[in-house]
């Protein structure tokens, strides 16, 4: 079960700024305060993150990839036939 921020911040997004960030920020991050409607962007998930923290301490924000479906992707890999599954956690790549 998502979360009210999450819901409440996903509609934000699609309502309000999609239109608006996709064009010239795609790749990069906004932070939503979906309550207030305030949103922190950056050009790094911590620099999007850390300035919600500091205009909204104490709040809960959604973090989302402008123009993607996910902020991270998580890829499976297989190092060698001797060692075990692993996963990684990966940023996605801006040129795609």
């Amino acid at each position: 079960m998502k979360s009210t921020v999450a819901v409440l911040g996903k509609k934000f997004y699609d309502e309000h700024l999609k239109e608006i960030l996709e064009p010239d920020h795609t790749g990069e991050y906004v932070s939503i305060e979906p309550k207030s409607g305030q949103y922190f962007l950056g050009e790094t998930d911590v620099e999007a993150m850390k300035k919600g923290r500091e205009a909204v301490p104490g709040k809960r924000k959604l973090l989302l990839r402008i123009g993607y479906d996910a902020v991270y992707k998580i890829r499976k890999s297989l190092k060698n036939k001797n060692q075990s599954d692993s996963i990684e956690l990966l940023r996605e790549d801006r040129s795609r």
